[in-house]
């Protein structure tokens, strides 16, 4: 009877060692599985993408009104100057002027109208609303203004029972003052960093 060579058995000898540890992975992971979705979790998924942000056009605005409401949580992008108010609804907004203009042509007393939620960010553009204000600010919390022109404006903000502000790298320069460029009343901790109000002058009819 021949013998095989050692080679031969050792070679048996891996194939049987791997397939028993294959096995034995194969008993593992069956119980595992089930006990993840006894248990709810499963594994972690790559997360997806932050969606895009909601465009805001001139269409948006209603013609009558002039006014546009943000009724919903989110990032909402201008994608071209905007004639008309902006009333905030909703808790966590994001406006992103992308360099473009918020021009309340003086339809209304205030250009951008936020009461009675929080978490609120505008940034990165121009503001105007002649012979009027810019930002209402009311019963609000958590406010970041921050990257703004406002120019021409009778008042840059009109803040009442509000926390948690901030006022960061505005320029309201060469503006003609109605009562005042910033209003605040019964407010808490508010913060202002590089606030530019240069070269104002004083309404002849205050």
């Amino acid at each position: 009877m021949r013998q095989r060579s050692y080679a031969a058995c050792k070679g048996e000898a891996m194939q049987k060692f791997i397939m028993v540890a294959l096995l034995s992975l194969s008993m593992f992971a069956i119980p595992l599985q089930a006990d993840s979705q006894k248990h709810g979790y499963s594994a972690p998924k790559e997360e997806a993408s932050c969606c895009a942000p909601v465009l805001i056009t001139q269409k948006c605005v209603d013609k009558q009104k002039k006014v546009y409401t943000i009724t919903k949580s989110g990032f909402y992008s201008f994608a071209e100057d905007i004639t008309g108010q902006i009333i905030v609804k909703a808790n966590d907004v994001t406006i992103d002027l992308c360099t473009h203009k918020l021009d309340g042509a003086s339809a209304s007393l205030y250009a951008l109208q936020a009461e009675g939620f929080k978490n609120l960010e505008v940034y990165n553009g121009t503001v105007s609303n002649d012979g009027l204000w810019g930002f209402l600010v009311n019963n609000y919390e958590n406010y970041n203004f921050h990257d703004l022109v406002f120019y021409p404006v009778n008042g840059v903000i009109d803040s009442f029972y509000s926390s948690h502000g901030i006022l960061r790298n505005i320029n309201a320069n060469n503006n003609v003052i109605g009562f005042t460029l910033i209003n605040i009343y019964r407010c808490a901790d508010l913060e202002l960093t590089d606030v530019n109000l240069c070269h104002t002058q004083r309404s002849e009819e205050h």
